[in-house]
């Protein structure tokens, strides 16, 4: 009964430990982006500036610094771009058509928005990355989705390295690891359908690589939810990441 009464204690202990620390600090990275200064305004506009610095940016997220650094500064956007500053929702969208450069059907699009947490003491601030050719993500180093915890009291921006413990699965369930064997002219998968493992020859791991599913993320400029599209070879499949105010749950 004594050994009962303390897994009890403990069990309790636990749960008003998580209750007040919903977020692990072992799932966090030491913050590149640094704190908000005092009389900063706390909006969708200084979360995309302290997420931006000044460092020489790559392509894509280059373009979309400069574009940052004009509409900061009143000045006016390239003709291919689009941005959207939406302070009363909390959200932030850019566009650039890459028709004159890679042809065209090629976009890239950038999205940030946050939450305000229930525990009262957090908001969680996401960034989505993608690029589109014809209405379909095309996988790139840049793409994918962050999120960025930050705290109300120390004004501080930390990064979510672990997103399990906000409900987000960067694979959702498709296993891409796989293993080659060029004396057998073999590789070791699993089926994207079934999650099976299976053995094929080298000229049908090249079909397996293009059938990758891929992820396409929507954040809500209204409303609480993240639209997540899967694109498989199989068609689409549409889920909605729902937000419960600390995490989000798959539906």
């Amino acid at each position: 009964m004594k050994h009962l009464f303390t897994v009890l204690l403990l069990l309790l202990s636990f749960s008003v430990a998580f209750a007040q620390e919903p977020y692990s600090q072992e799932a966090l990275v030491e913050s590149e982006y640094g704190r908000l200064s005092k009389n900063q305004k706390v909006n969708i506009i200084a979360f995309v500036t302290a997420m931006e610095d000044e460092e020489e940016h790559p392509e894509f997220l280059g373009d979309f610094y400069d574009a940052w650094q004009n509409y900061l500064h009143g000045r006016k956007l390239k003709n291919n771009e689009v941005l959207i500053v939406d302070v009363k929702n909390g959200y932030m969208h850019y566009e650039q058509d890459y028709a004159d450069v890679d042809g065209p059907g090629w976009k890239g699009i950038k999205e940030e928005c946050y939450w305000n947490c229930s525990d009262g003491k957090h908001k969680l601030i996401c960034e989505n990355v993608m690029f589109l050719h014809n209405g379909k993500p095309s996988e790139g180093q840049y793409d994918g989705i962050q999120f960025v915890l930050y705290d109300n009291a120390t004004r501080q921006l930390n990064r979510i390295w672990d997103k399990q413990i906000i409900g987000i699965d960067d694979t959702w369930g498709y296993d891409s690891n796989y293993s080659t064997d060029p004396h057998t002219n073999t590789a070791k998968v699993k089926d994207w359908l079934t999650g099976e493992p299976k053995t094929i020859t080298l000229e049908e791991f090249n079909k397996w690589l293009d059938e990758k599913p891929t992820f396409e993320y929507h954040l809500p400029r209204q409303g609480k939810n993240i639209e997540l599209i899967i694109h498989t070879a199989q068609g689409k499949i549409n889920r909605q990441l729902v937000w419960d105010g600390l995490k989000f749950r798959v539906e």
